[in-house]
Protein backbone atom coordinates (compact mmCIF):
# COMPACT_ATOMS: atom_id res chain seq x y z
CA UNK A 1 0.00 0.00 0.00
CA UNK A 2 1.27 3.01 -0.99
CA UNK A 3 -0.22 7.11 -0.39
CA UNK A 4 1.27 9.93 -2.86
CA UNK A 5 -1.38 12.36 -1.90
CA UNK A 6 -0.42 15.29 0.38
CA UNK A 7 -3.65 16.23 0.96
CA UNK A 8 -3.83 14.37 3.86
CA UNK A 9 -1.31 16.37 5.83
CA UNK A 10 -1.55 17.37 9.28
CA UNK A 11 -1.71 21.19 9.34
CA UNK A 12 1.34 22.52 9.38
CA UNK A 13 3.47 19.51 8.57
CA UNK A 14 5.22 19.80 5.39
CA UNK A 15 5.46 16.72 3.23
CA UNK A 16 8.67 16.12 1.36
CA UNK A 17 10.79 15.00 4.02
CA UNK A 18 11.74 11.69 2.24
CA UNK A 19 10.57 7.97 1.95
CA UNK A 20 10.24 5.44 4.54
CA UNK A 21 9.82 1.98 3.84
CA UNK A 22 7.37 0.14 6.87
CA UNK A 23 7.21 -3.51 6.61
CA UNK A 24 4.84 -5.52 8.38
CA UNK A 25 1.21 -4.62 7.92
CA UNK A 26 0.10 -5.73 11.45
CA UNK A 27 -1.07 -3.04 13.77
CA UNK A 28 2.54 -2.39 14.45
CA UNK A 29 3.52 -1.56 10.81
CA UNK A 30 0.14 0.47 10.03
CA UNK A 31 0.52 2.45 13.33
CA UNK A 32 4.57 3.49 12.59
CA UNK A 33 3.38 3.73 8.94
CA UNK A 34 0.93 6.79 9.89
CA UNK A 35 2.39 8.17 12.39
CA UNK A 36 5.55 9.07 9.91
CA UNK A 37 2.70 10.18 7.37
CA UNK A 38 1.86 12.34 9.72
CA UNK A 39 5.53 14.07 10.08
CA UNK A 40 5.39 14.80 6.28
CA UNK A 41 6.86 11.42 4.92
CA UNK A 42 6.07 9.55 1.41
CA UNK A 43 5.38 6.28 2.77
CA UNK A 44 5.66 2.42 1.20
CA UNK A 45 4.32 -0.88 3.56
CA UNK A 46 4.30 -3.26 2.62
CA UNK A 47 3.62 -7.14 3.70
CA UNK A 48 4.17 -10.44 2.65
CA UNK A 49 0.40 -11.28 2.85
CA UNK A 50 -2.12 -10.20 0.14
CA UNK A 51 -4.17 -7.86 2.90
CA UNK A 52 -2.51 -5.52 5.59
CA UNK A 53 -3.53 -6.07 9.45
CA UNK A 54 -1.01 -8.82 10.11
CA UNK A 55 -2.76 -11.27 12.48
CA UNK A 56 -5.94 -8.83 12.86
CA UNK A 57 -7.95 -10.93 10.14
CA UNK A 58 -10.19 -13.59 9.76
CA UNK A 59 -9.74 -16.90 7.55
CA UNK A 60 -12.12 -19.54 6.18
CA UNK A 61 -10.65 -23.01 6.36
CA UNK A 62 -12.88 -26.22 6.31
CA UNK A 63 -15.71 -24.28 6.19
CA UNK A 64 -15.12 -22.16 9.54
CA UNK A 65 -14.15 -18.89 9.90
CA UNK A 66 -11.24 -18.74 12.00
CA UNK A 67 -10.08 -15.44 14.20
CA UNK A 68 -6.05 -15.23 13.46
CA UNK A 69 -4.97 -12.98 15.88
CA UNK A 70 -5.49 -10.30 18.20
CA UNK A 71 -9.36 -9.92 19.02
CA UNK A 72 -9.13 -8.10 22.53
CA UNK A 73 -7.99 -4.21 22.09
CA UNK A 74 -6.67 -3.69 25.44
CA UNK A 75 -5.74 -0.09 24.67
CA UNK A 76 -8.52 1.96 22.64
CA UNK A 77 -6.87 5.05 23.22
CA UNK A 78 -3.94 4.14 20.87
CA UNK A 79 -6.51 3.96 18.12
CA UNK A 80 -7.55 6.86 19.08
CA UNK A 81 -4.45 8.81 18.88
CA UNK A 82 -3.98 7.64 15.35
CA UNK A 83 -6.96 8.81 14.14
CA UNK A 84 -6.13 12.36 16.03
CA UNK A 85 -2.56 13.00 14.19
CA UNK A 86 -5.32 13.48 10.92
CA UNK A 87 -7.40 15.83 12.74
CA UNK A 88 -10.00 13.01 12.92
CA UNK A 89 -12.11 11.09 15.73
CA UNK A 90 -12.11 7.16 15.75
CA UNK A 91 -15.65 6.90 16.84
CA UNK A 92 -16.40 8.69 13.40
CA UNK A 93 -15.10 5.89 11.25
CA UNK A 94 -14.85 2.34 13.63
CA UNK A 95 -16.75 1.95 16.38
CA UNK A 96 -15.14 -0.49 19.18
CA UNK A 97 -17.95 -2.22 20.99
CA UNK A 98 -17.24 -3.86 24.57
CA UNK A 99 -18.10 -7.93 24.59
CA UNK A 100 -18.73 -10.56 27.59
CA UNK A 101 -17.18 -13.15 27.27
CA UNK A 102 -13.70 -11.84 25.40
CA UNK A 103 -13.08 -15.54 24.30
CA UNK A 104 -14.91 -18.89 24.43
CA UNK A 105 -12.99 -21.61 24.23
CA UNK A 106 -14.48 -25.33 23.38
CA UNK A 107 -12.56 -28.44 24.23
CA UNK A 108 -13.33 -31.91 22.74
CA UNK A 109 -16.03 -33.70 25.10
CA UNK A 110 -17.83 -30.53 24.81
CA UNK A 111 -16.52 -28.19 28.03
CA UNK A 112 -16.06 -24.54 27.49
CA UNK A 113 -14.28 -22.03 29.04
CA UNK A 114 -15.31 -18.47 28.71
CA UNK A 115 -12.80 -15.75 29.33
CA UNK A 116 -14.76 -12.93 30.62
CA UNK A 117 -14.74 -8.79 30.99
CA UNK A 118 -14.59 -9.59 34.73
CA UNK A 119 -11.62 -11.42 36.71
CA UNK A 120 -14.44 -12.48 38.83
CA UNK A 121 -16.39 -14.09 36.15
CA UNK A 122 -12.94 -15.44 34.65
CA UNK A 123 -12.05 -16.68 38.12
CA UNK A 124 -15.23 -18.64 38.17
CA UNK A 125 -15.15 -20.03 34.96
CA UNK A 126 -11.70 -21.43 36.58
CA UNK A 127 -12.79 -22.70 39.41
CA UNK A 128 -15.20 -24.77 37.06
CA UNK A 129 -12.58 -26.66 35.31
Amino acid sequence: MKSNSSSNFPKGRAPDLGTVLVIGAGFGGIAAALRMRAKGFEVTLVDRLTAIGGRAQVFERGGFRHDAGPTVITAPFLFDELFELFGEKRSDHVEFRSLDPWYRFYFHGGRQFDYCRSIEDTNEQIKKI
